[in-house]
């Protein structure tokens, strides 16, 4: 065992800054594990908006659509407020009320409180 852990050391001493950069094999850039930039954009036809998974493009594109169904209301009374999701619901709760979600399990069981 001490004489692989001398081993590598001598290895990595042997080796110099710049062929850290090379593309050789044993290069570090060259791990597979190692975070890329995405080859591949997910372009909205209707803006200038990019996305690199499908499902945050499919959800930018309901943003589009003029007759989408608004599910999720707001229910302090006088406002009538309608969202298509809800985190947008929960935003303008907690920006326009002063109120942030309680929640319980399902979203079905969620609950509005003012701020303390």
């Amino acid at each position: 065992m001490a004489q692989l852990s001398s081993l590598i050391r001598t290895a990595a001493a042997t080796r110099s800054p710049s062929s850290l950069n090379s593309s050789s094999p044993d290069s570090p850039l060259d791990d597979p594990r190692r975070r890329r930039k995405p080859t591949s954009w997910y372009k909205c036809e209707h803006c200038d908006a990019k996305f690199t998974r499908k499902y945050n493009y499919s959800i930018h594109l309901e943003t589009h659509k003029v007759n989408r169904e608004r599910t999720f209301v707001c229910t302090v009374p006088g406002c009538g407020s309608a969202f298509h999701r809800a985190n947008e619901l929960d935003r303008h709760m907690a920006g326009k009320h002063g109120m942030v979600v309680e929640k319980k399990g399902a979203r079905k069981g969620s609950v509005y409180n003012k701020f303390g």
